[in-house]
């Protein structure tokens, strides 16, 4: 009987110490102007970032003069590129990129200049 006893205590603390630890979703941004800016002729500009769960990204407004890629991924160091066509407005345009990992979320605005 206290073999069995035995057994069950240390079947319980093994169960109990095999209980995965809770991560606090992170998202850091590594980008150090706050506004990230496109020249008007068109181009590309990349968002570095560090998240330590899978995350996406997305726009907060609609923009059908850019794109993201890719606008998901796994944990770890990671980029996505702003894509954004030649501006012939004269007004700068802007977006917000939003990247979700969970509950963190962090918001890059994006600014392609207007045509000179």
């Amino acid at each position: 009987m206290k073999k069995i006893a035995l057994f069950l205590a240390i079947a319980v603390a093994a169960i109990a110490c095999k209980k995965e630890e809770q991560v606090t979703p992170e998202v850091n941004v590594l980008s150090d102007a706050a506004t990230l800016v496109i020249e008007q002729e068109g181009g590309e500009v990349l968002i570095d970032f560090d998240a330590n769960v899978a995350w996406t990204a997305a726009f907060k407004e609609a923009a059908d003069w850019c794109t993201l890629s890719p606008a998901s991924g796994a944990a770890g160091a990671n980029k996505v590129k702003v894509i954004a066509v030649d501006n012939q407005t004269n007004d700068n345009r802007t977006v917000t990129v939003v990247i979700t990992a969970q509950s963190a979320v962090k918001e890059v605005v994006v600014t392609q200049l207007q045509k000179n």
